[in-house]
């Protein structure tokens, strides 16, 4: 099985400016942006990334790219994850309501 890939439903390039703010509302701002669902880690809340703030400054990036770009500067990093109907994603997931391909940030 190939590995999942991105389907943003927005192929617009991303503009962005944000100051001071956590990660976890940088990849939810980008997500919101491409049209698709950021599901975090359960344990993200306890690294000490996730207490960090970050500007970010993104002009016409492609939805790939700010996603690396913002990896950088949060020190986490990011992956899609699949979740098909036979999956059970997790309790948060569900309840969003997501079952199609969507990039996930996990913390390092």
């Amino acid at each position: 099985m190939a590995p999942p890939e991105l389907k943003p439903l927005s192929a617009q390039p991303i503009n962005l400016r944000m100051a001071n703010q956590p990660a976890k509302v940088l990849y939810e701002t980008v997500g919101k942006l491409a049209g698709i669902n950021v599901v975090f880690d359960p344990d993200y809340a306890n690294d000490p990334n996730a207490r960090r703030n970050t500007s970010v400054d993104l002009n016409n990036s492609t939805l790939d790219d700010a996603l690396d770009y913002m990896a950088t500067m949060t020190h986490t990093f990011w992956k899609p994850l699949r979740l098909t109907p036979s999956s059970s994603p997790p309790t948060a997931c569900r309840s969003a309501g997501i079952s199609k391909t969507t990039r996930c940030r996990f913390s390092t």
